[in-house]
């Protein structure tokens, strides 16, 4: 009887303790599933807002950049216009002497300006008047010159162009060049030629640092600058990680994914994408070159 008694109990016990295991589970469990749906949309939601974010960011700082380049564009145009309005100016043009020794010293007038080149087109010598007709009438714009129009300025723009191609193991020889032409008329209207004045954007590292230190003031940031030419780098703040003498990664090719949206499609890309040899996430801008819509971006990248 004794034993009888023990086995009822003990399984009375079991069926008690497996009941009160079941409840315990039953009240338990939705209150551990919400802490896991909780802590999951936690974790996506910070992801994804960390994500835009930093998304709406660069674009930010692309309309900075943006906004950078047309009051740099701006003050370039207003400067050429005044020397051509200046007192100096006009004095020496209304007794000009020849072509060439007039050129001679509005060429030596470029650093005044912040000019790269500055030089005096007469009428007289204009191939194709229509070609600066055309450029007059635009304020400032970006130009590619081949290296025989360059050499024609100044052999020493076109030494300045160049920009080894690290992939293709050759010098790229077009510049970039942010320009200018201003049409100057005498007295009684008469076209008499034009002022014809640039920056040079190949090269350029004190434009893009500059523009770095713009939009990313704060040392907590440590984003960077990029001027391409097409798809080559032509001014950059990225460096070279395996480089011991900090060089900048100049000459190097945007990646594929990058310059088939911008360069092919003509999009604005922001997004993450792989810069030399690292991730960032970065903002590209296609640029009007001139009259035609080829590729040139100042990019920056976090």
């Amino acid at each position: 009887m004794n034993r009888e008694n023990r086995f009822i109990s003990k399984w009375r016990y079991r069926v008690t303790s497996m009941v009160r295991y079941r409840l315990l589970f039953l009240t338990s469990a939705p209150i551990f599933l919400t802490l896991i749906a909780l802590f999951g949309i936690t974790a996506y939601w910070s992801v994804h807002y960390t994500w835009q974010s930093a998304l709406v960011d660069v674009a930010e700082r692309l309309n900075i950049v943006e906004d950078k380049i047309e009051s740099l564009q701006a003050r370039q145009y207003d400067h050429l216009d005044a020397f051509a309005s200046s007192y100096e100016f006009r004095t020496r043009l209304d007794h000009l002497q020849t072509h060439d020794e007039f050129d001679s010293w509005v060429s030596s007038q470029r650093e005044r300006y912040s000019l790269d080149y500055l030089r005096w087109m007469p009428i007289q010598k204009i191939d194709q008047p229509n070609d600066y007709a055309q450029m007059a009438t635009q304020k400032s714009f970006f130009d590619v010159l081949t290296r025989t129009q360059a050499v024609a300025i100044d052999p020493i723009l076109s030494d300045h162009a160049e920009v080894w191609h690290q992939a293709k193991h050759i010098n790229e020889t077009r510049a970039l060049v942010s320009r200018t032409v201003t049409a100057v008329y005498d007295f009684n209207s008469k076209l008499l030629g034009y002022l014809d004045g640039g920056v040079l954007m190949n090269n350029n590292l004190e434009l893009v640092d500059e523009i770095k230190s713009t939009i990313y003031s704060s040392h907590s940031y440590k984003g960077t600058v990029t001027l391409f030419l097409d798809d080559l780098r032509i001014a950059t703040n990225v460096f070279m990680e395996d480089s011991y003498e900090g060089r900048r990664a100049l000459g190097t090719v945007v990646s594929e994914q990058v310059r088939e949206a911008v360069l092919e499609r003509g999009e604005i890309w922001i997004d993450k994408a792989f810069v030399y040899d690292s991730w960032y996430i970065a903002g590209y801008n296609p640029l009007w070159i001139g009259m035609a819509k080829r590729w040139a971006s100042l990019t920056p990248g976090t």
